[in-house]
């Protein structure tokens, strides 16, 4: 019986796996079906045939050839389709990995339209700012260039130390920070000089015959900054041509510094501030114990508006079993770390500035206050108790400290805190852990303070005077207990 049906059942087996590779191939319409009573009805399904293996027209040979050829043209597609605003995606974190990548990790300077930056604010005696927006593939992502004015300025590597072995590692815990990218040096001091006087729109790019941001100024390659030996290095290196320095940090389109919001646009956002605050207050206590910024004025402390219209965040912040929650249409940004104490688990400020710098013959005379270490080598309390070698716990409330005079002196008294705020100078105080809730004496007692003002009453008026008639498009749950935020979009 088998050797009489052999050649029948190997006829059957070619035709099995015909049908078999025809079916892997093809997905047949189905019709739309009525559904049960309170059941959604499922859409049709739109049959798909894709080419066989051995039949590949030219038209879908060239697209699988375009799909490799260009791998960032694809990827913009996608991120057009998932992120269309490239800032809101790396504010929230969203996708950032992918933006990152089409814009080759923000080191091909080359995708920088030359006649697209302008200078933020003035040239000061600290420095200049430039808006640098990346292009590529119809799609654009904010970033700025900070620069040295003087060999005396803050010193920008340090800045950049910070921000890459500090702060970047927080970013995915605190939505409050902004990323740093990578430090350069100018190619000359005619090259800072023209850059300088571009952004004092004394001459432009176009009349100093640049097209190319790269032919002005050189990316800093070093080995790990976590590396004692290496650590070492670089910073005796930092006092080379200090004023030389420049870094590139993440930016937004439409920054708006918290003190600017007050000023114009108080009366619309009046129950907003409190928890403004509470944004940059509740990552500040949790990491109050090895971070101080140390120059957290209301420029510094900068709001961005993700969603346009009448749009909110729901912002929740767990602690210890409780969640302080609250609608907000902005997320608060913190810049400039140039003048932060840090301790990143394998050293700290104090030990780079009296370790290395105050030990290095570049850095002399005086521990490197000639070139750019002058404020964060201070170890007395003579400059507004600003002494970056050391963490203190009251230094940050001065952006809270000065908004709370607006119009009146103790503006929030009884809307935040019902006693006072303790600071013994315009810009700077001492630390003190003596406060409470009531009486604010640091950054762990104006969290608290407005954490007890997050009562229901409090929240429903602000839901009543603004919220309650927008859209919330977006979750975001942020931990004091080390987990990373998340961020969870809802339409």
């Amino acid at each position: 019986m088998r050797k009489h049906t052999a050649k029948k059942t190997k006829q059957h087996t070619k035709k099995n796996r015909r049908m078999r590779n025809k079916k892997r191939y093809t997905r047949t319409k189905k019709t739309k079906t009525p559904m049960r009573a309170g059941r959604p009805v499922v859409a049709s399904q739109v049959e798909i045939v894709a080419p066989q293996p051995n039949k590949i027209d030219q038209a879908f040979k060239n697209l699988l050839v375009s799909k490799l050829a260009n791998p960032s043209e694809n990827l913009s597609k996608v991120l057009q389709v998932v992120c269309k605003d490239p800032d809101n995606c790396l504010a929230i974190g969203h996708y950032g990995v992918m933006i990152k990548s089409l814009f080759e990790d923000f080191r091909n300077l080359s995708l920088i339209n030359v006649d697209n930056i302008r200078s933020l604010g003035k040239p000061s005696t600290n420095g200049f700012v430039l808006e640098c927006p990346f292009y590529k593939n119809n799609y654009t992502a904010y970033t700025v260039l900070k620069s040295s004015a003087s060999p005396t300025a803050d010193n920008l590597f340090y800045e950049y130390y910070v921000g890459t072995t500090f702060i970047n590692k927080l970013l995915a815990r605190f939505p409050v920070f902004v990323e740093t990218y990578d430090c350069y040096k100018y190619k000359s001091p005619l090259k800072l000089r023209i850059t300088k006087q571009i952004a004092g729109k004394l001459t432009s790019f176009k009349a100093s015959h640049v097209t190319d941001l790269s032919v002005m100024i050189d990316r800093v390659i070093h080995g790990d900054l976590l590396d004692v030996a290496e650590i070492k290095k670089v910073f005796e290196n930092s006092c080379v041509d200090s004023e030389s320095f420049s870094i590139l940090i993440q930016h937004f389109n439409n920054f708006m510094t918290i003190e600017e919001l007050l000023i114009t646009k108080y009366i619309e956002n009046e129950y907003d501030f409190p928890y403004l605050f509470y944004q940059v207050y509740f990552a500040l206590s949790v990491i109050g114990d090895k971070y101080t910024h140390y120059d957290l004025h209301g420029e510094n402390v900068c709001v961005y508006k993700p969603y346009s219209g009448n749009n909110y965040i729901l912002m929740r912040y767990h602690s210890k079993g409780k969640v302080y929650e609250f609608p907000s249409e902005y997320l608060v940004k913190i810049i400039d770390y140039g003048r932060n104490y840090v301790r990143n688990g394998t050293t700290d400020t104090h030990s780079i500035i009296h370790d290395i710098i105050c030990n290095t013959n570049e850095c002399q005379p005086e521990c490197g206050s000639k070139q750019g270490y002058a404020t964060v080598s201070t170890s007395d309390s003579s400059f507004y108790n600003i002494m970056p070698v050391a963490p203190n716990a009251s230094h940050d409330l001065r952006a809270f400290y000065e908004l709370n005079k607006y119009k009146s002196y103790n503006f929030w008294k009884d809307k935040i805190y019902r006693g006072d705020v303790y600071y013994e100078t315009m810009y700077g105080t001492p630390e003190d852990l003596t406060g409470n809730s009531a009486n604010i004496r640091s950054i762990h007692d104006l969290r608290a303070a407005i954490e007890e003002t997050a009562h229901p009453q409090y929240k429903d008026e602000i839901y009543a005077k603004k919220y309650d008639t927008w859209t919330k498009v977006a979750e975001m749950d942020v931990y004091d207990d080390g987990r990373d935020y998340v961020f969870t979009q809802l339409i």
